[in-house]
């Protein structure tokens, strides 16, 4: 197949013209190995998604990387308030680690630290204003 100039949605090297990605990869990796904060932020079209899939690809061997799609694994009724936001984030976390599997060697710990999640946040979230109402556990 001849490769093509992509001009939506995220490029593959084996179909799309695109630059040597290795350099940033490594820039990004050694942020990760530091345990440092990075975002990837720009205008659309700017290969976001198309580096955060060659990044998940690259970090695979060394890391478990758990992937969430806000707008396809979360509904918009989460995001209404910090409670529903963050008990979904977690649940939505962990629903991808079973899948992946990634909490086998440690599933009973998975458990606990998952109710004890459950439980910091509702707790802490009642300490803001206006949310003493909608905090519950799970």
């Amino acid at each position: 197949m001849e490769k093509k100039f992509n001009i939506t949605g995220a490029c593959n090297p084996k179909y799309h013209y695109m630059i040597d990605m290795k350099k940033r990869l490594n820039v990004i990796k050694q942020y990760v190995d530091d345990g440092k904060y990075f975002a990837i932020n720009c205008g659309r079209q700017y290969g976001k998604t198309t580096t955060l899939n060659m990044l998940s690809e690259y970090l695979k061997t060394d890391y478990n990387i758990i992937s969430l799609d806000f707008q396809k694994d979360m509904s918009e009724l989460e995001f209404e308030s910090q409670n529903a936001f963050s008990l979904a984030l977690v649940d939505a976390i962990f629903k991808v680690m079973k899948k992946l599997k990634i909490y086998s060697d440690f599933t009973d710990e998975i458990s606990d630290i998952e109710s004890n999640i459950y439980k910091t946040i509702s707790c802490s979230l009642m300490q803001f204003p206006g949310c003493q109402h909608q905090a519950s556990g799970k």
